[in-house]
């Protein structure tokens, strides 16, 4: 489980309707609240995408015919103020929640949600994952027995933890190590493997690695990342685009790849951080280089490995 006492994190239904899926992996979102007086509390609602909002509000308790007694979270500002939320607290961790569209108290509604300041790992944002992956009391690189077995990985975005999308086999026998993996089950293949005093990593031929370290003997935090870049991070997919498109528009003019160039201004990209999404997030060290890449979890789901 997490605690987290920065914020309280919100949660949508498990309905498998299109509106709750989308909502539940990109709908992602926090809230901040800080007392005013006895009676009025002030807030922000900050959604994980885009990174640069913030909603800010008025929370005062208020007894609303229906629903008891609730906090009405009147939203300030426009586009946010057209919309409202009902709040019933459970207990000290745990919020229930209403979204309503419309003048308060006439309002339409439009979705259930839930907050809590504690959490299932199954729940942890980019941020929980660095937290762990960075911290030594948290988190040990990981030996090659300790690894031995067969691991489930979901990818991690702010907002939840998707299904199984990977499976990693690791073999360890006689000093010799073995890892291959499986990706939605169309992707496989094999990776070299290194150990370091900080992190589990293996390779493969793509322009990303991977990095592991051991959180407990069955839970693992990963990321799949570019290298560090303090000039342009997107180069090598540029020059990959470079060599697969030499169209020329016509005979005497340049290549199309050229002409969509000079349109673009892709050349010298150092990427800001605020341009990460679910499930691809943008990096940046102490160093201020930047690199992309996926944050994950794994869970072991059998000490044995499949046959080759």
């Amino acid at each position: 489980m997490l605690l987290k006492h920065l914020y309280w994190k919100g949660f949508y239904g498990i309905d498998n309707d299109i509106l709750t899926n989308v909502l539940r992996y990109f709908g992602g979102f926090y809230k901040k609240f800080w007392k005013v007086d006895e009676s009025k509390h002030r807030g922000i609602t900050h959604p994980f995408e885009p990174q640069l909002v913030d909603a800010k509000s008025i929370a005062v308790e208020k007894e609303v015919k229906g629903f008891g007694k609730v906090i009405h979270l009147e939203y300030e500002d426009f586009p946010y103020s057209q919309a409202y939320d009902l709040l019933k607290i459970v207990d000290e961790n745990t919020i229930l929640g209403k979204a309503f569209m419309g003048q308060f108290g006439k309002g339409r509604e439009l979705f259930n949600f839930s907050m809590s300041r504690i959490y299932d790992v199954d729940f942890m944002t980019e941020e929980d994952l660095l937290t762990l992956f960075n911290s030594n009391d948290l988190s040990h690189p990981s030996t090659e027995s300790e690894m031995k077995g067969t691991w489930e990985g979901m990818l991690v975005s702010d907002s939840a933890v998707t299904p199984r999308a990977q499976i990693f086999y690791f073999e360890y026998e006689d000093g010799l190590f073995d890892m291959r993996y499986s990706f939605a089950n169309m992707l496989q293949g094999r990776s070299d493997v290194s150990i370091t005093d900080r992190l589990f990593r293996f390779d493969d031929p793509t322009p990303f690695h991977d990095e592991l370290r051991m959180v407990t003997p069955n839970l693992v935090v990963g990321r799949w990342v570019t290298e560090w870049s303090s000039e342009d991070v997107l180069k090598p997919y540029l020059d990959d685009f470079r060599r697969i498109l030499p169209i020329e528009v016509s005979h005497d003019a340049e290549s199309f790849f050229q002409k969509l160039s000079q349109m673009l201004p892709i050349r010298g990209v150092k990427l800001p951080k605020e341009l990460g999404v679910s499930f691809l997030g943008v990096e940046r060290n102490e160093n201020d280089e930047t690199r992309i890449g996926l944050s994950y979890i794994l869970k072991k789901i059998s000490n044995l490995t499949a046959t080759s």
